[in-house]
């Protein structure tokens, strides 16, 4: 306010200022649809079930098969996908990988997955590192996804900070 010549505060009764009023009563009513001046959407599930449920997870065949059974129709696809459900189980909701001389890595979606990426790269203690020890460091931290070098690789070539200060091959 210091960098104004003038300023006026003016005291608008809740009667005369619809939207506030509006907002008050909604947040207050209990029953949707009431206020037809404001836009409401109805959700049929909570926001985190549908980032589980994504199109793109390639973690829902292995976990609907592990929980329920389910198969696909392929019978190609459905007998890798039994071969390869031995070497994941799940944990409170969430998939894990097993191996025999690693522990259980928690396996990540496409989204979560980059950001794995960004902050083992470019976060706090990050060493703007290459491709392959990108996904070496991923894994060392727990984590799992099939396409980890492919994604760490496309992530590194990214990075300005990298591409300027790699080593040059000549």
């Amino acid at each position: 306010m210091a960098d104004f010549d003038e300023v006026q505060v003016t005291h608008i009764p809740r009667g005369e200022n619809c939207r506030a009023d509006i907002l008050s009563k909604l947040a207050s009513t209990k029953n949707p649809g009431n206020h037809r001046i404001v836009v409401q959407q109805s959700i049929s599930m909570p926001s985190w079930m549908m980032i589980m449920t994504s199109a793109n997870d390639w973690r829902q065949p292995t976990m609907a098969y592990l929980e329920k059974g389910t198969l696909s129709e392929d019978q190609l696809e459905s007998k890798k996908l039994v071969r390869d459900a031995t070497q994941y189980t799940i944990v409170n909701d969430q998939l894990f990988r097993k191996g025999l001389h690693i522990p259980m890595l928690k396996c990540l979606n496409s989204e979560e997955a980059e950001y794995v990426l960004a902050e083992i790269h470019e976060g706090i203690n990050g060493h703007h590192m290459g491709g392959k020890a990108l996904t070496r460091k991923a894994l060392q931290a727990g984590y799992y996804w099939p396409t980890m070098e492919a994604d760490s690789n496309e992530h590194v070539k990214r990075c300005d900070s990298y591409q300027k200060n790699a080593k040059q091959i000549l």
